[in-house]
């Protein structure tokens, strides 16, 4: 009987391993080149410029996914200035967290539209979308079937590679969009500074009635009122086995405000597009 339990344990073992690498197929609402047409229609206060490509074979067939960096710089910026703000947005990071890509593609067009005006001081850069592969086939992991945002130190993925090479320039705020299974919206800050300013967005999006996040839990931290601090000494036990995400690469940086935003997956998914336009409107408009 011992030895049956035995053999089936390592059955369910084998099975969820083969689930966890099983090659994933494309869906029929996710067409990364029809999404990403929008691009070639935006007016000269943007830049677009392909910063890469993430290239392979699967069951599919070829695949070839261009990763696009989308500056936005109005006429009046000026370099020299000491009072401009150069802020870069994130999103896609995890192919199965749709909310961010719709959303920011529509604070691009309504940027691009007039419809959300951008202070002069502001200049912007989207990286638009970093695991192209996993947003067509909703699959968190990339083509290489691990997760990018655990990469940033080894650097292994196509993906994380075309990143960083293409945003070294010294933001002054970083905020990279994701989604989590919870119930309301949270932020991981990765400074005093940035816990503090969290507090300020986090405190207007619940004027604005955006439920926030109480009760997750990320290995041993907890959420509090939609704050969930990364402390120096959760950063460095994931350090020591290898792994560090975007909110740690950049906080090392020395950029002064770093956040990763997580939005609810068990709300609507326009309240959180919504939530995520929020946050952005909040930050380029203080």
């Amino acid at each position: 009987m011992k030895i049956k339990k035995i053999f089936l344990f390592f059955i369910q073992i084998a099975c969820l391993y083969s689930l966890s690498f099983a090659e994933p197929k494309k869906i029929d609402s996710r067409n990364y080149q029809q999404l990403t047409n929008f691009i070639q229609e935006l007016s000269s206060d943007f830049y677009a410029k392909e910063i890469g490509k993430v290239v392979g074979k699967d069951s599919e067939g070829n695949y070839n996914y261009p990763i696009y960096k989308i500056t936005y710089t109005n006429s009046d910026f000026k370099k020299e200035n000491k009072n401009n703000k150069h802020y870069l947005f994130l999103c896609g990071m995890h192919g199965n967290e749709p909310a961010p890509v719709f959303a920011v593609k529509q604070i691009i067009q309504e940027i691009n539209n007039g419809k959300i005006k951008i202070p002069n001081h502001v200049k912007i850069d989207f990286i638009y979308i970093i695991n192209p592969y996993g947003f067509e086939r909703n699959y968190r992991y990339n083509s290489k079937h691990f997760d990018a945002n655990r990469d940033l130190l080894t650097q292994e993925s196509q993906e994380i590679k075309i990143l960083t090479q293409a945003t070294s320039d010294k933001y002054d705020l970083v905020i990279d969009f994701h989604e989590a299974a919870c119930d309301g919206t949270f932020f991981y800050a990765y400074s005093q500074k940035g816990k503090k300013y969290s507090k300020e967005i986090l405190s207007y999006l619940e004027s604005k009635n955006v439920k926030l996040e109480n009760e997750y839990i990320d290995v041993i931290l907890r959420v509090k009122q939609g704050l969930l601090y990364s402390a120096f000494y959760a950063q460095w036990y994931m350090k020591l086995k290898n792994s560090c995400t975007t909110g740690m690469y950049y906080n090392d940086r020395k950029i002064p405000l770093v956040f990763t935003v997580e939005t609810p997956k068990r709300a609507a998914f326009t309240e959180r597009c919504k939530t995520i336009q929020l946050i952005f409107e909040k930050v380029i408009n203080p």
